[in-house]
């Protein structure tokens, strides 16, 4: 055997100790993940690739030992690195540390390399750092603080998402990408700051926009207002923009809005009413599932498709109005909508 497939192991639940041989050269993706006893993995010399989320989800892993012959990896203190320190690929969820300080020198934090890490309080991250990947950071329910550091250029998608006790973010102005719902649901984000010097975003009122105002990235879950109205120059609402939002009830959009992205107001559980100027050309996937207090809802005359599980599970939805412009419903688009009395199709579906 020279490989272990992607998910081999997933969820096997009576793993304890795992020592890769020196025949094994992969390691797929998510091979180990979800193992709910893993608590130590032994990566011996051969191994030259391992693939993202491997070892995720292991809530008893405190510890990633690689010999020293390995070529392509290395571990520090149990936590799993690149052989040249550039990239953290993995720091066990099952460490029991409240704070960690990344060492000097990495420039990558691989996808998933925090996620679940659920005893982490304070991150350190040096100035070395340009990239931080995709939920690199998801669902550290006890992170309080984190300073992303100038030199950062790229946050991607559900960076420090579900992150439920962090509270206040910088963003600095080496950074020119963030991907859709890097701070989505973070149940006590009230304020999100962008430097003033960043040519690629800025802030309002804690609301973080692209540059021009054109799209609104992300409008923090933990903000208290009960309503919103979208400035009128946005034209684009990201993905994931409003997600976990729970005290908004009502949203207001103007004329200028061209697209809701793939679930901007997923899960805003209390949004009860949502006014859309006619505008509006696309709702895309999931966009307002799980909005459970929404009890009607008027497409403008404009949209040409309604996405898959858009309104899924707004189990007080009661009246649907499609206007003509519709030509497509997508998979599952109103599924759950246990209290859906009223919907009128139109013939140009």
């Amino acid at each position: 055997m020279t490989s272990i497939g992607e998910g081999a192991f997933r969820s096997h639940k009576g793993l304890i100790d795992v020592t890769i041989p020196n025949n094994v050269t992969s390691i797929g993706e998510t091979a180990f993940s979800h193992c709910p006893e893993l608590k130590k993995v032994t990566i011996d010399s051969g191994v030259k690739i391992i693939g993202t989320m491997a070892f995720f989800y292991c809530h008893k892993l405190t510890d990633i030992v690689v010999s020293e012959k390995n070529a392509n990896y290395k571990s520090m203190d149990g936590v799993l690195y690149t052989k040249d320190g550039k990239t953290l690929v993995c720091y066990p969820a099952g460490k029991k540390e409240t704070n960690y300080t990344i060492p000097l020198g990495v420039t990558n934090i691989e996808a998933s390399a925090f996620s679940a890490c659920t005893h982490l309080a304070n991150i350190k991250i040096p100035n070395s750092v340009t990239y931080i990947g995709k939920d690199a950071f998801r669902h550290l329910y006890s992170l309080k603080c984190v300073t992303i550091p100038d030199g950062v250029t790229h946050i991607d998608e559900g960076a420090f998402s579900h992150c439920q006790k962090l509270m206040n973010v910088i963003i600095p102005n080496s950074v020119n990408r963030i991907g859709a719902g890097a701070f989505g649901s973070c149940q006590a984000l009230t304020n999100i700051v962008s430097a003033s010097e960043n040519t690629s975003y800025k802030s309002k009122d804690g609301i973080l926009y692209t540059k021009d105002g054109k799209t609104l990235v992300c409008y923090p879950a933990g903000k208290k207002e009960a309503t919103f109205a979208i400035p009128d120059n946005v034209t684009t609402l990201e993905e994931n923009a409003f997600s976990g939002c729970k005290s908004l009830t009502k949203i207001t959009i103007y004329d200028n809005m061209r697209s809701i992205r793939k679930k901007a107001f997923f899960y805003c559980e209390n949004l009860e009413s949502i006014k859309m100027s006619n505008g509006v050309m696309s709702i895309d996937e999931s966009a307002f599932s799980h909005c459970q207090s929404l009890k009607n809802i008027e497409i403008p005359n404009g949209v040409t498709h309604i996405g898959k599980r858009t309104f899924a599970f707004c189990t007080n939805l009661t009246s649907v109005v499609i206007p003509h412009s519709i030509t497509s419903i997508g998979d599952s688009a109103f599924s759950g909508c246990k209290n859906l009395t009223s919907i009128t199709i139109p013939e140009s579906v």
